[in-house]
């Protein structure tokens, strides 16, 4: 099937047709503000940017209702996401008077702010449109950025090297669980932990969730873990990402051609047949490659537990 991205402002011309495909996804867009680079070294600015934002005028307005707002550090869909996140104290979301009384307290610790530059990849025009937004709803409260938009090659380099101000940031499940949106992106020294967020107490709460064998006490894990970091503000939350897309049947155009991936969903061995089954059941979704890969993962490791019974100290083993 051809298969065409919708930019925002096209999905409502599309809205209703057979063609027209919209597809939640297990992945979140946020703003990383660097801990370690004025003027984010400050927590009462990064709260005055998380509490300035509003979500609904860039998931409603500028994106047209393709998204959701999300104010929770975990998407929905993954455990420890929490849909009344906003009202537990102190977590951000968007208060316009807030905002300003943060930056007021901001402003008597530094005195001043020192130049900001927001960057973001440059190649999807529904980013550029999002990131003028953000300017706008920052200088409402008194704050002033400079848009600064990079190739996504250059976005992803600058992303990694920890020296960015202020950045764009999103990602989308590798496989559907906490630990992946969290020892990857967020805990002290992960290479995707774009603003050098750091705090040993969150850090703990992941080893414990890594091993916690209990689903509902690995949820309440990762939720405490989740307050900790919205109330440090290393990042401002803005929404849950879908895919909207137009497919055309090809017909008899296609007979003949070949997935050439390494895995489908549709392969009809036992084991697939079984993974599929069991995932569509708990996700109300197709796996996708990167499920099937975590899934293969999970079931080596836990092969290679079994075959040194636990003793994972015995490499020798």
């Amino acid at each position: 099937y051809p298969l065409a991205w919708l930019p925002a402002a096209d999905v409502a011309s599309y809205r209703g047709q057979p063609e027209y495909h919209d597809t939640p996804v297990l992945g979140d867009y946020w703003l990383t503000m660097n801990s370690h680079i004025k003027p984010f070294d400050n927590l009462h600015f990064r709260r005055a940017v998380a509490y300035a934002i509003n979500r609904d005028a860039i998931t409603k307005g500028v994106d047209h209702g393709t998204v959701v707002n999300q104010l929770s550090w975990y998407p929905q869909g993954i455990l420890g996401y929490d849909a009344t996140v906003q009202n537990q104290p102190n977590v951000p979301h968007y208060d316009p008077a807030i905002a300003k009384s943060e930056l007021a307290m901001a402003l008597k610790q530094m005195g001043s702010v020192a130049p900001i530059s927001f960057e973001f990849a440059s190649e999807i025009s529904d980013r550029g449109r999002e990131a003028a937004e953000i300017q706008n709803e920052l200088k409402a409260v008194g704050i002033n950025i400079s848009l600064h938009p990079v190739p996504r090659a250059t976005w992803i380099k600058d992303g990694n090297s920890g020296k960015t101000q202020f950045i764009f940031n999103d990602w989308f499940d590798d496989y559907p669980d906490p630990q992946d949106f969290s020892d990857f992106l967020i805990r002290t020294g992960a290479g995707e932990n774009w603003g050098r967020y750091s705090n040993p107490v969150v850090d703990k709460l992941f080893d414990q969730g890594n091993v916690e064998r209990d689903n509902a006490t690995r949820g309440r894990i990762y939720k405490q873990a989740q307050l900790i970091i919205l109330r440090d503000a290393p990042v401002a939350m803005l929404y849950q990402s879908a895919d909207q897309d137009v497919i055309n049947p090809v017909g008899a155009a296609m007979a003949g051609l070949f997935n050439t991936a390494h895995w489908s969903p549709d392969f009809t061995n036992p084991a697939n047949v079984k993974f599929v089954a069991e995932f569509q059941k708990e996700y109300k979704r197709v796996p996708t490659l990167y499920a099937s890969q975590g899934y293969d993962a999970a079931l080596l490791i836990g092969a290679a537990v079994r075959d040194v019974k636990g003793r994972l100290e015995d490499r020798e083993a």
